[in-house]
């Protein structure tokens, strides 16, 4: 499970667009308190978005 920050970082896109993916339903996101949210590696792979090292040029 990746926080909403990790989850944005991997695929390089901002916290914002984490979070309005999830209200979205594009993603799911997971409840562990009033303020954190967890994100499935693999659902957020599923996406089909290249997941962290280096973009291609």
């Amino acid at each position: 499970m990746l926080t909403v920050q990790e989850a944005a970082k991997a695929i390089k896109v901002t916290d914002r667009t984490i979070l309005n993916w999830i209200n979205d339903g594009l993603l799911t996101g997971y409840r562990f308190g009033p303020k954190i949210i967890r994100i499935d590696r693999a659902e957020l792979l599923e996406l089909g978005i290249p997941f962290g090292g280096r973009g291609v040029a």
